[in-house]
């Protein structure tokens, strides 16, 4: 491709689309690393098995809701949590 045809592709919006989701979770996971709560709960989670099912738990009650996009960033709190002491979860 010539640098006008990247160029062109590199500044659609279809290619900022793709690449601000991207950009969004790691700000989303940088933000998350560094918040007092999500460390607490992680901390709990890495002692107790019990309370990473709770979390499943509370992340399938989030998603049966009626208004499930309000919790989006619960959802992926309890995730990033989830990912961070048991990956296979």
């Amino acid at each position: 491709m010539l640098l006008n045809e990247l160029a062109t592709v590199i500044e659609s919006m279809e290619f900022q689309n793709r690449y601000v989701v991207v950009a969004g979770l790691n700000v989303l996971r940088l933000a998350m690393a560094r918040d007092a709560v999500i460390g607490a709960l992680i901390d709990e989670l890495t002692e107790d098995a019990e309370a990473r099912r709770a979390v499943l738990g509370r992340i399938e009650h989030l998603l049966s809701l009626d208004d499930a996009r309000e919790y989006d960033e619960s959802i992926a709190a309890y995730l990033y949590c989830l990912s961070e002491v048991d990956p296979a979860m």
